[in-house]
């Protein structure tokens, strides 16, 4: 900042030079001022000196302003860090436990016929693997914004929509007997899941470890979608 200042001021100076001696010179053909023309003339330069002080002050007070924000910028990078990582030793553990029990044993009871299990699985508000899963998934999406919603909240939360949908299918098929479509759904469920954890990694700091999806912590089937937003 300092060297811009005096950059400015050097650019300014031959300027200021030159109309000083222009000035000059056409007062050498000018006829004595008046009494109220000197009188008008010194306002004017009060006037300009007052502008110049504003100046200083408004600059001084942009300086003041901008040393006093910075603090303020560490303690919110600070306390952000510290909330998704509370967050994520609160929640992420019981989430995780959710995608082994969708991804590996829920496929093997929808083909053994375990139905009723099944069903008190998804449909339990609480006390589940699939209910805390859908639980932590909500609550761990806005670890990642403070006041204002971010992108990447907005878009954690519709997978977590999406996977408690495809849950919903899952209760329904099974309800009608049909295995097919319940694999359909568990399947559909496994990849919004999937989703989410990737989309989580990519936000996580780097002192925690990656959340391990229901397909792992590999990449998403390219094949089926390329963008996080095109999942939807």
């Amino acid at each position: 900042m300092k060297i811009c200042f005096m950059t400015s001021a050097v650019l300014m100076m031959p300027s200021v030079s030159l109309a000083y001696v222009s000035s000059s010179t056409v007062r050498r053909h000018q006829k004595p001022r008046t009494a109220v023309e000197m009188q008008m003339s010194d306002r004017g330069n009060m006037d300009t000196n007052l502008s110049k002080s504003r100046r200083y002050v408004l600059v001084s007070s942009i300086l003041s302003s901008a040393v006093v924000l910075l603090p303020a910028t560490n303690a919110f990078a600070e306390r952000s860090l510290s909330t998704v990582t509370e967050s994520y030793n609160r929640y992420v553990p019981r989430m995780v436990k959710g995608f082994r029990y969708l991804a590996d044993e829920m496929p093997g009871q929808i083909d053994g016929g375990d139905f009723n299990n099944i069903i008190s699985e998804i449909t339990a508000e609480k006390g589940s693997r699939i209910s805390a899963m859908k639980g932590t998934m909500k609550i761990f999406a806005t670890a990642f914004s403070d006041s204002v919603l971010t992108q990447s909240t907005r878009e954690l939360q519709l997978a977590t929509l999406k996977v408690s949908n495809e849950l919903d299918n899952v209760v329904t098929a099974l309800k009608a007997g049909d295995k097919e479509k319940a694999l359909e759904a568990q399947s559909q469920a496994v990849f919004y899941a999937q989703v989410y954890s990737e989309l989580a990694n990519t936000l996580l700091p780097r002192t925690l470890e990656p959340i391990q999806g229901p397909s792992g912590t590999g990449k998403r089937f390219r094949e089926v979608d390329n963008s996080i937003n095109g999942a939807f």
